[in-house]
């Protein structure tokens, strides 16, 4: 194990526990799923590991795919699903690591598991399967790139803080030069972690991971986000600590645009907010999760502001891009 590797891992563990730490209790309730399961109902269906928030109504619903982030578990996409719920949509808080049934760590995750995520969505009685969309943040929002370039189901992606490439597993033991993601049994080609100055923190890294890697491989590892049919809304803020999401997400919509996408693709850049720009939800400034969504960076107005700002934001763009398909809004 390199002797920088250790410290990769515990800035990485302070930093990421931010993203999950919001300390409003988890809304998911113990239960047996079925397939008229109400709200807040747990899912271990098909190898899934997951939280189901049920359609409300008679009319079949938009559906939304959740993910959370490095922190691992299923807690932060289980609060962001139950906000996105209360707003009218059937969603799936799913969990890919760190919870019991699934890997320990961040490493390997076939990208199949969220194949079959998509698969007994669909299936859920009201839910409109011609209307899926997932919404994920961090490393979250780089396996929502990743299924919407892949699988033409997903209509539309909110992507919080994401990145353009995949990129290594995060391993919080040590150092793993193994990839986040897998396809059929094979590595989904990645960028390696640089060499690492703790001085420098982990935004460096980050950028010179990129910097660093060959062309070659910078194009092999890149998110091929030109193969979707989705709409994209990408969020993110300039004062990042951990990787360059606005720089990121100003390339995938530059290789949008060259693709000549015909969905919409928005952009909402923060000049000072950090990593975390999306919970689910709005919040007060007294709201104590701001303590722990600041170590991230940002101000504490910033983070406020563009958390506050892209939740109209997010819940808009959603409704265009999901209405039903005769709609004059659908896009």
């Amino acid at each position: 194990m390199p002797r920088w590797s250790r410290p990769v891992s515990l800035l990485l563990a302070c930093l990421l526990a931010a993203c999950g730490a919001d300390p409003a209790p988890s809304p998911a309730a113990s239960a047996t799923s079925t397939a008229t399961a109400p709200a807040g109902v747990e899912v271990r269906d098909d190898g899934l590991v997951a939280t189901w928030f049920a359609p409300a109504g008679a009319v079949p619903m938009p559906a939304l795919l959740v993910l959370g982030g490095s922190e691992g578990g299923k807690e932060t996409s289980s609060r962001m699903a139950a906000g996105l719920h209360a707003e009218g949509y059937a969603t799936l808080a799913l969990a890919y690591f760190d919870h019991e049934g699934l890997p320990k760590q961040l490493q390997d995750i076939p990208l199949e598991y969220f194949g079959r995520a998509l698969d007994w969505l669909v299936r859920q009685p009201g839910v409109d399967a011609t209307r899926i969309g997932v919404v994920g943040g961090s490393k979250g929002a780089e396996a929502a790139l990743l299924l919407a370039s892949r699988d033409r189901r997903v209509r539309a992606v909110v992507a919080s803080t994401p990145t353009d490439h995949a990129w290594q597993s995060v391993d919080w033991n040590g150092w793993s030069d193994t990839p986040s993601w897998t396809e059929g049994g094979a590595a989904v080609a990645y960028l390696r972690y640089a060499p690492f100055d703790p001085t420098a923190g982990l935004r460096a890294l980050y950028d010179r991971s990129v910097a660093d890697a060959p062309q070659a491989l910078r194009d092999a590892a890149r998110i091929p986000v030109e193969q979707s049919d989705a709409a994209f809304l990408l969020i993110a803020g300039a004062q990042d600590a951990l990787w360059g999401a606005v720089e990121a997400s100003d390339r995938i919509a530059a290789t949008l645009a060259a693709a000549n996408h015909p969905r919409e693709v928005q952009v909402l850049r923060y000049a000072d907010a950090g990593h975390v720009v999306f919970i689910g939800r709005a919040i007060a400034p007294d709201d104590a999760v701001l303590e722990r969504i600041l170590p991230m960076g940002g101000t504490r107005e910033g983070v406020l502001a563009a958390i506050n700002d892209g939740w109209p934001k997010t819940l808009d763009f959603l409704a265009r891009n999901l209405a039903p398909a005769d709609s004059a809004a659908a896009r």
